[in-house]
């Protein structure tokens, strides 16, 4: 195989790429500005790369051999991407012996396994691991989904170059661009109807086949450069073309937003950027001068290394967050950090990375040995933690009173919405209809009325003359979006299930509170005119994630997504357990006056006023606060009776709160008027 040219501002790319994911990730900010909101695009910036890079090395392979030598090739991957990837997962194994409880540990192994068969992309999908909020993500091994998503087309890619060069080798170039224009439009198509099926959510951003396109867009660059027929260097040599791509590159960098609702489309604008650099090659521009700068390649040298490490420390130091110590609220700890993972990565590039590049030092017969070794030792590893539950007795307090007590709040999330669409009363409208003379309940209201229908589908045994289904709406309630819908027609009792807010947007708290009061004023209407039973479920307790004595600056974190968020019971669980201080039911008691303190006053003077409200109108409500808290010693519910977690996030129950609360409540509770 020949050997391919080196390009000093490829790595000048991979440079600009990898320090954008570290300082999104890090979150600088001024005042309230993000400097780096678009940052998160380095990764696609570095998908481009690798296609382009990949396709050449194959397409230099068949041009001048006319085959490929899949099992070569191979080895050159293992080669540029094993050693560093199995030592840092190593280290990062070790550590989380000594550092993560039990459900966290146990959550690695299972990720080390998705990272080590290369599947870890698909393992978060399934899981339903957002990477959109990473401010709270405790697992060290999120960004690997990345590799896995790259090693995917590493392996199929081979393959549809030979077919291609076998039976189309001169519609190659056409064909490989029709593959880029499918693989986009499919990512945008998928994205639009996960508005209509949310488990269509992340497929866009997890998968192979949506994602393909900005790898192949490298490749139809590599393919322009091989196939000189296409006449385009001249054209493509262009100092404006270069500049231009930078330019784009950067104002990705600082503008996309990753909570964009058709994000392929800004996305489109960094991977444009990219490949108008790399087909604009041999430029003598200021831009060109800048990426080839030798601190700059050198930092693309070390990137792969540098995007390894840069992680798994924020999550570590995010997980261990007990003292006061916030990477996120700190700028000098955020230099720190960053000075920290630039020397890791410089000494994993100089004597892991670098070494096992070079042929004369190890093999390709003892670099196979090793990695085999090294890999079957990880499996045995993580399946030794897996088996064992997060090896727990490395803990001796841990199964006293914390055997049932999880912080999986991923777990619990996938959990509190499994096998949830089957009750939409929108997906399955024929199922509505009364069945064995049951009365229909209807749940409506926003993700608060996923819990209430947990609450009592969980029962169902309690309430067995009922059927349950839910048609769950957005954040804010607003009975017009209901309306319309022919299942709240047939239902028998319609239960109003939602987060009642004091304040909505800009409106003042009388203003928010009447518009409350219209909206259920016009549900009764609907429900006294078609002769149904209405109920009103209040607010309920609501927690702080950031307790003040945690976060000294009382900042509060981004909007929590329910995957990996560490709350405030988690933290002060996790802080006992690994100072191995035993774990008391008078400090479950103590931590439940604390939660009392972080309720939002607001709420309960909200449900004081509904309740004067929906008495004077003669409807039927249930206030959740009777149930949860007592006002008189000052303290609300975190655990059942068995110490299992009734609340995965700031409010929403876990499957074991829904059951619990749902034993409470009085099994004439429907029937009441």
């Amino acid at each position: 195989m020949s050997k391919i040219a080196y390009r000093s501002e490829i790595d000048g790319l991979r440079a600009i790429a990898v320090i954008s994911v570290i300082l999104y990730h890090v979150k600088f900010d001024i005042g309230n500005f993000l400097l780096f909101k678009g940052g998160f695009v380095g990764v696609d910036i570095f998908f481009v790369i690798s296609g382009y890079l990949i396709s050449k090395i194959l397409l230099v392979e068949l041009k001048t051999t006319n085959r490929i030598s899949i099992i070569s090739f191979y080895i050159r991957r293992a080669r540029r991407l094993l050693p560093v990837l199995f030592f840092i997962l190593s280290i990062i194994l070790v550590i989380g012996y000594f550092y993560l409880l039990p459900s966290l540990y146990l959550e690695l192994s299972k990720t080390s396994l998705s990272v080590l068969f290369f599947f870890s992309n698909i393992y978060f999908l399934v899981n339903e691991i957002n990477y959109g909020n990473l401010v709270s993500d405790l697992n060290p091994l999120l960004h690997a989904w990345t590799l896995s998503l790259e090693e995917q087309f590493y392996i199929i890619f081979p393959f549809i170059l030979i077919i291609l060069n076998n039976f189309f080798k001169k519609k190659t170039f056409f064909i490989i661009i029709f593959f880029t224009l499918v693989s986009f439009a499919s990512g945008i198509l998928i994205n639009y109807l996960a508005q209509f099926d949310e488990r269509l959510n992340q497929f866009d951003f997890y998968l192979l086949p949506f994602r393909a396109w900005e790898l192949l867009l490298g490749s139809v660059a590599a393919l322009l450069e091989i196939e000189k027929k296409y006449k385009v260097e001249k054209i493509f040599k262009s100092n404006l073309l270069f500049s231009l791509g930078l330019l784009i590159i950067f104002f990705s960098i600082i503008f996309i937003d990753l909570e964009a609702r058709y994000l392929n489309l800004q996305l489109i604008f960094p991977c444009i950027g990219t490949f108008l650099i790399i087909i604009s090659k041999e430029s003598g521009c200021l831009s060109f001068k800048l990426l080839t700068n030798k601190n700059i390649c050198f930092v693309g040298l070390i990137s792969y290394s540098l995007y390894l490490w840069h992680f798994p420390i924020i999550s570590l130091i995010n997980l261990n967050d007990l003292n006061n110590v916030n990477l996120f609220n700190n700028n000098y700890l955020k230099i720190i950090y960053l000075i920290t993972i630039f020397l890791l990565s410089s000494i994993t590039y100089f004597f892991v990375e670098k070494p096992f590049r070079n042929k004369k030092i190890f093999s390709n017969k003892l670099l196979s040995k090793i990695i085999i070794f090294v890999f079957l030792s990880l499996i045995f590893l993580s399946l030794i933690i897996k088996e064992n539950e997060g090896l727990k007795n490395r803990f001796p307090n841990y199964n006293l009173l914390l055997k049932n007590f999880k912080i999986d709040n991923n777990r619990f999330h996938n959990e509190w919405r499994k096998d949830l669409f089957k009750f939409y009363s929108y997906s399955s409208k024929e199922n509505l209809k009364n069945l064995d003379n049951k009365q229909n309940v209807l749940i409506i209201g926003n993700s608060f009325a996923v819990d209430y229908f947990n609450l009592f589908n969980l029962n169902k045994d309690k309430f067995k003359n009922y059927n349950f289904f839910i048609l769950r709406g957005g954040t804010n309630f607003f009975i017009e979006n209901y309306m319309k819908f022919e299942e709240m027609q047939i239902a028998d009792i319609i239960i109003l299930g939602t987060k009642f807010d004091s304040k909505s947007g800009n409106l003042s708290y009388d203003e928010s509170f009447k518009l409350i009061k219209d909206e259920i004023n016009q549900l009764k209407e609907f429900t006294k005119k078609n002769n149904k039973k209405l109920i009103i479920f209040l607010g309920r307790p609501e927690f702080s994630i950031n307790a003040p004595e945690l976060n000294k600056k009382n900042k509060p974190l981004e909007t929590l997504d329910f995957n990996n968020n560490y709350t405030y019971l988690d933290k002060l669980i996790h802080q006992k357990i690994l100072k191995k201080t035993n774990i008391t039911k008078e400090n479950f008691e103590e931590w439940s006056n604390k939660y009392f303190l972080l309720l939002m006053k607001d709420k309960i003077d909200l449900n004081t006023k509904l309740k004067k409200y929906l008495k004077k109108e003669n409807i039927l409500f249930f206030n959740p606060f009777d149930y949860a808290c007592d006002f008189n010693k000052k303290k609300c519910l975190i655990v059942d009776d068995k110490y299992q977690k009734i609340y995965f996030d700031y409010g929403h129950y876990t499957l074991e709160g829904a059951e619990f609360f749902g034993k409470i409540i009085n099994e004439d509770f429907l029937s009441y008027r």
